[in-house]
């Protein structure tokens, strides 16, 4: 279980199959700059995460970890980016921000296809509907986040666009 939201460019994907191509160095060069324009919105993403465990059900248990308990240095540590990611509708997204520790995704998503147990009630009650985590801060995402991640992607392009010319 993972959550994610993505910004998705045209023509970059393809760019990025063509500089692997030409020099893959390079690629995995400007792959990293892309996810370092990112790092604010990890930042900003992962700092929604409450530093308290939300409900005493989330505790880790004693005799080991459980896959859904909150452990807040592992939640907010799960908020990363992917470059690339599926395609859907016949478009790749670029950009993916995701969620990968199970407890974080768990604490974002809990209720929001069914919201009748008294788990997600207390959770609802406390932190508002499903959606909780980062998605909350989609405004930011789209905007600062996205200009940032832009300009990278701009600077990649230039830099694809002079390996091809030689």
């Amino acid at each position: 279980m993972s959550a994610t939201i993505h910004t998705e460019i045209s023509g970059l994907k393809a760019a990025l199959v063509e500089l692997g191509k030409l020099d893959s160095k390079t690629k995995f060069k400007a792959m990293n700059k892309i996810k370092a324009a990112g790092a604010d919105m990890v930042n900003e993403v992962s700092n929604r995460y409450p530093e308290q465990l939300p409900l005493s059900g989330m505790a880790p248990s004693k005799k080991g970890g459980t896959r859904l308990a909150y452990d807040v240095k592992k939640v907010r540590k799960g908020v990363t980016i992917q470059v690339g990611g599926r395609s859907k509708n016949g478009n790749i997204p670029l950009v993916t921000l995701i969620q990968k520790n199970a407890g974080g995704a768990f604490f974002d998503l809990a209720g929001l296809r069914d919201g009748g147990s008294q788990f997600v009630k207390d959770l609802d009650g406390r932190y508002g509907k499903a959606q909780r985590g980062m998605w909350r801060s989609r405004a930011y995402i789209y905007g600062q986040a996205t200009k940032d991640i832009l300009d990278a992607i701009q600077e990649v392009m230039a830099q694809v666009n002079r390996k091809i010319v030689q």
